[in-house]
């Protein structure tokens, strides 16, 4: 604060006054002599959110980080950081709605291509909140193969499709209406029976060919199981003894 307390015009001592606000930081600095002021912010401001705030913020929701983790870094250094209701806040009025509208805009792109191209592959899975067929949650990932990019990631409740055993499903016949839709599968019976189920009888008779030996323990001799038992009972009363 050095820096605000002599007024570069009259080079006397100024009245500074300073207001923080998470990592931001303003000074205001006023002569009583000549009247000389000026304000000075550490960031800019965006719609009076301090942009270094709403940066930090965004980095660690991006991320995947853990606030608290990083309000514990901060202040072990002595780092000033703000509330954890203002991360909430910045993530429901600017970080969410913002990978929202980046997504829709890149998934429109991406189907405007696909839909342009001869043949695509398309591909997904299940992702839900729990193991088992004991999910509530999840949320099923449409990729295009070719490139490996996500096309949509649809959520859905196990409540919404008639059970947890319902989820998969539904969230494949999401990803291929919305392809559909969009034109990208010109036609979706062809998908499924023509490109996805060949006819199997050419590799099972391959197969078949196919000689397995036998486990190696099968070549050995199988003991006795009461034989087993006596000589190791035996053996432990020599020791005992």
């Amino acid at each position: 604060m050095e820096l605000f307390e002599m007024c570069p015009v009259c080079q006397r001592v100024c009245d500074v006054q300073t207001r923080r606000m998470g990592t931001f930081l303003s000074v205001e600095q006023l002569c009583p002599h000549c009247q000389f002021s000026r304000l000075w912010n550490s960031q800019p401001i965006v719609r009076s959110t301090p942009a270094g705030n709403l940066q930090l913020s965004t980095s660690v929701y991006v991320n995947g980080e853990s606030f608290f983790k990083l309000e514990k870094v901060l202040k072990a250094i002595n780092l000033q950081l703000f509330e954890y209701d203002t991360f909430l806040r910045h993530a429901k009025m600017f970080i969410e709605p913002a990978i929202v509208s980046n997504f829709k805009t890149s998934q429109e792109m991406m189907l405007r291509r696909l839909s342009e191209e001869d043949k695509i592959i398309p591909g997904g899975d299940l992702w839900a909140d729990s193991p088992g067929h004991s999910e509530r949650s999840g949320s099923h990932t449409t990729m295009d193969l070719k490139i490996n990019n996500v096309v949509d990631i649809p959520l859905f409740k196990s409540d919404e499709v008639g059970g947890s055993c319902q989820m998969e499903k539904e969230g494949l016949e999401r990803g291929l209406a919305l392809l559909q839709e969009h034109g990208c599968l010109d036609d979706l019976m062809a998908l499924i029976f023509d490109e996805n189920f060949v006819d199997p009888a050419p590799f099972k008779e391959e197969i078949l060919k196919v000689t397995i030996t036998e486990d190696l323990c099968a070549q050995d001799e199988r003991p006795v199981k009461e034989e087993v038992i006596e000589s190791f009972v035996t053996q432990v009363k020599t020791e005992a003894f």
